[in-house]
């Protein structure tokens, strides 16, 4: 929440979420454009899904 708050909240996952359903102000518009927020979840979701695989695959 600190990170979302400080403007950083694109480049932390937990933040993702509060961002995109405006959990601070609900009556207002996202705090940022579409773009950079799908492009942030799409990076989110490939990174930890690759990250889970090869764990998965080292066991």
């Amino acid at each position: 929440m600190a990170f979302s708050a400080k403007g950083f909240g694109l480049y932390f996952p937990y933040s993702l979420f509060s961002i995109g359903m405006c959990a601070n102000n609900p009556s207002s518009n996202m705090g940022y454009s579409i773009t950079p927020f799908m492009i942030s979840c799409i990076l989110f979701v490939i990174i930890f899904s690759k990250i889970g695989i090869l764990k998965i695959n080292n066991r």
